[in-house]
């Protein structure tokens, strides 16, 4: 990975840009950091470069640093370790006869070591740990003994040697919150018992008693539904008469929105029924002919300075072919009118370029580059970025970085969306492989800090399931990531997350038609939640709708915005073309919803509608 990383980096400094890479040190290891783990401090640094930091611990996950999923992953775990922070330590660690690392806990937690069953004689610094009954195992047929220890916050623990070299593995290490016992069922008044006070004070609550407070809503939602009324208080009565708590199950998974029947019409294919919004406008930014490139797509775009920046890849005739590379434009009267198209650029290192997305921080506007590397055994990439003042002179491509300083191993797929509070949300494609991941940062720039969401995708061989991810924010602040189905469903996939992007719901299919494309999500002005795409029961990517939701929970009304007697025909041949308005972005800008697009790729267009149209 070392290598890998420097070979790129070296590309990167050839590179005949205004900026280049900052030399690193030598003999500089910086610390790791996790959410839970906090701050680790690696002592062996023979082996530092195989240390990293897995948010959410899970089946089919590496548990080293040095050995990919394919060679040594979790096979099955108790069910209490399932989305613990795991610490990927250096297999060939076991080698090392002195400490490895410091661990300083940043929250109480319970740390966990996995010890090869095949160390005959447990290591002296395990001593003071509790062994667990249950174990891990991983898909090699290796069992790891666990030991548990208890970690107040602040408080450092050294992970020492392995205590054997040969016959078996390095240990693994895993983090759990410390938390403090679930609250009774019941208790609304927070005195940690429940009783009639509890039936008294839901009630009072219900009838909206003036100065009636509950301490903790959720402990009265005994009819699982995140919400209280008069059923739960129905159930509170029934658990003090019985002193049984109510027997009724939640969903794996609250819907994440619902879709009113009979907004599309299936059976009308070039429109689907919807009408067009009142002063929509459709402009081509670029459009391939006999002496250009005849392949584009990946349409992206961002308001900066009091302009607009549209950036698309492009190729002379194949999608995703060895002379891919990133072009942009400018308009500075609202869209309508574009410069000449520009290299953003052409190539980094052994591999090609595809546009990754846009942000404005400031004074600086953010162009994220997906480089994919055909150096890796199968296909993936890298997030790199490049910055600029003024719209027009680039810095040099540098790797879009993790929380623990490492290159970020995966391609961006959406747009970072910035939250109220700040926090960055956004979504990738990591490797081995194509596996989806919500990720965020607090770092406004968006270049640095990035940590994974807790999220389980399902799917396997070399890409997840869940593809090409889009985002809204609900009413009530409740974010939902919704997912291009891999496995032709025709329907969209989405998961939700109510704590800022750290941790997600499982997946769940919607009622929401897609037509198996990228689908592009956000919020209007107002708050209402919008999916701009294709909502078509078939693989035909037409026509092209804009959908809204005033609260984000249930999608009500549509409207067309290109429709299939509007899509021209097919200039050029080329890999993956074919009729259709293809992978659309989206931006709110200036009192209007722009959408764009890869008409046919091979015209960048965008469709304009304001925003009162849509209302």
């Amino acid at each position: 990975m070392k290598r890998r990383i420097s070979r790129i980096l070296a590309a990167c400094a050839a590179l005949v840009l205004p900026m280049g890479l900052p030399a690193a040190a030598a003999d500089d290891y910086p610390a790791l950091e996790g959410t839970l783990l906090g701050r680790i401090t690696i002592l062996d640094t023979d082996y530092y470069d195989s240390w990293a930091v897995d948010p959410s611990l899970g089946p089919g996950d590496a548990v080293f640093g040095d050995r990919s999923a394919e060679r040594c992953a979790v096979a099955a775990c108790p069910d209490f370790l399932t989305g613990a922070e795991l610490l990927l330590t250096p297999c060939d660690a076991k080698n090392s006869d002195a400490d490895q690392a410091v661990v300083t806990a940043a929250q109480d937690l319970v740390l966990y070591v996995g010890l090869d069953s095949r160390v005959e004689t447990p290591p002296a610094w395990l001593g003071g740990w509790t062994q667990d009954a249950q174990v891990l195992t991983t898909t090699n047929d290796v069992t790891f003994v666990l030991y548990a220890l208890p970690v107040e916050a602040g408080r450092s623990v050294t992970l020492g040697t392995n205590g054997q070299v040969s016959g078996c593995m390095n240990y693994i290490v895993a983090a759990l919150p410390d938390g403090t016992p679930e609250p009774a069922a019941g208790d609304v008044n927070g005195d940690g018992v429940f009783s009639l006070l509890d039936v008294v004070r839901l009630q009072k609550w219900l009838l909206r008693i003036d100065g009636t407070r509950l301490a903790d809503w959720q402990t009265a939602d005994l009819c699982p539904d995140e919400k209280l009324d008069t059923m739960d208080l129905v159930l509170m009565k029934r658990m003090l008469r019985t002193g049984v708590v109510p027997g009724i199950e939640a969903p794996a998974a609250l819907p994440c929105f619902t879709v009113a029947d009979g907004l599309f019409d299936q059976s009308n294919t070039d429109t689907l029924g919807l009408r067009v919004p009142e002063g929509l406008e459709t402009v081509t930014v670029w459009r391939a002919d006999d002496a250009s490139d005849h392949y584009c797509n990946g349409v992206c775009l961002a308001a900066f300075g009091g302009k607009l920046y549209c950036q698309w890849q492009s190729s002379q005739t194949d999608e995703d072919s060895a002379d891919t590379h990133v072009m942009y434009a400018v308009s500075s009267d609202g869209g309508r009118t574009w410069s000449d198209a520009k290299v953003l650029i052409q190539s980094i290192g052994d591999g090609y370029c595809t546009s990754g997305g846009w942000l404005s921080a400031g004074d600086r506007l953010i162009a994220y580059i997906n480089f994919w590397d055909n150096g890796l055994s199968v296909r993936g990439g890298w997030t790199y970025y490049m910055t600029s003042e003024d719209g027009e002179n680039w810095s040099s491509p540098q790797p879009v970085t993790m929380a623990d300083g490492t290159p970020l191993n995966g391609v961006f797929e959406q747009d970072p969306h910035v939250l109220a509070n700040g926090r960055i949300v956004n979504a990738a494609h990591f490797q081995d492989g194509l596996f989806v991941c919500p990720i965020y940062t607090d770092d406004p720039t968006g270049i640095s800090g990035w940590r994974k969401g807790a999220f389980t995708p399902s799917g396997s061989g070399t890409s997840s399931t869940e593809m090409e991810p889009s985002l809204f924010v609900q009413q009530d602040g409740t974010l939902v990531m919704i997912f291009r189905d891999q496995s032709s469903s025709y329907r969209k996939l989405c998961a939700y997350s109510r704590d800022n992007g750290v941790t997600w719901s499982r997946v769940q299919k919607t009622d929401m038609p897609d037509a198996r494309t990228k689908q592009s999500a956000g919020n209007l002005s107002d708050g209402t939640a919008f999916l701009a795409g294709c909502p078509v029961e078939n693989s035909l990517r037409s026509p092209l709708a804009v959908t809204l939701s005033a609260d984000g929970r249930h999608f009500d009304r549509a409207y067309l915005l290109r429709s299939n007697e509007s899509d021209p025909a097919l200039m050029y041949e080329g890999k993956a073309k074919r009729l259709g308005f293809h992978y659309c972005k989206s931006l709110v800008y200036d009192g209007s919803l722009y959408v764009g697009y890869a008409t046919n790729k091979e015209a960048v267009e965008i469709s304009i509608v304001p925003e009162a149209s849509l209302t």
